[in-house]
């Protein structure tokens, strides 16, 4: 009966042991990553839109996403830019009319104001002194268009330059 007993003894502080050792070993496998920030391919290429009631090109940075009367732009990752997009009929040929113009034009603190040609179509540029956000605003063709930029970034430049490349593709329908 005793050497039962030892027998039990020995397979459980043989046990005990083994878990041990386990337990303090070091783990051993291999440790991967992936980053958050896929690579942009450069040069970018150009995406072109083709909407019921107006079409424009973007860079392939962005994701295009319809809402309603609205068109956003959101940039994939390590992209710090927004745009938005929106195409409404126009009220009237006033382009105080057009939403947001007026509440712009009510802050001069904190917007400037300038005008911004679209091919022959006059309109509004509004910049924000405060943070990187330009709005343009055009009357066209019966049609109330504005495009919103905004972005986190110093390189205000190349932003308004990409900002300019788009408003100069867009091309209303009638």
């Amino acid at each position: 009966m005793k050497e039962k007993w030892l027998w039990w003894i020995v397979v459980l502080v043989g046990a005990a042991v083994l878990v041990i050792y386990v337990i303090r070993a070091p783990v051993k496998g291999k440790i991967s990553y992936q980053n958050d920030k896929s690579p942009t391919p450069l040069p970018m290429e150009y995406i072109r839109y083709d909407g019921s009631n107006i079409s424009f090109s973007y860079e392939n940075k962005y994701e295009l996403r319809e809402n309603g009367p609205s068109i956003e732009l959101v940039g994939k990752a390590g992209v710090s830019g927004h745009i938005v997009i929106s195409v409404n009929t126009a009220k009237s040929g006033d382009i105080e009319e057009v939403s947001g113009v007026l509440m712009r034009r009510l802050k001069p603190e904190e917007y400037s104001e300038e005008k911004i040609n679209w091919g022959n179509t006059e309109g509004v540029l509004f910049k924000n002194t405060k943070n990187f956000e330009i709005s343009a605003f055009f009357l066209k063709n019966g049609k109330a268009v504005t495009v919103a930029m905004t972005a986190n970034s110093n390189d205000e430049e190349k932003l308004i330059n990409e900002f300019n490349k788009l408003v100069d593709s867009m091309q209303i329908k009638e």
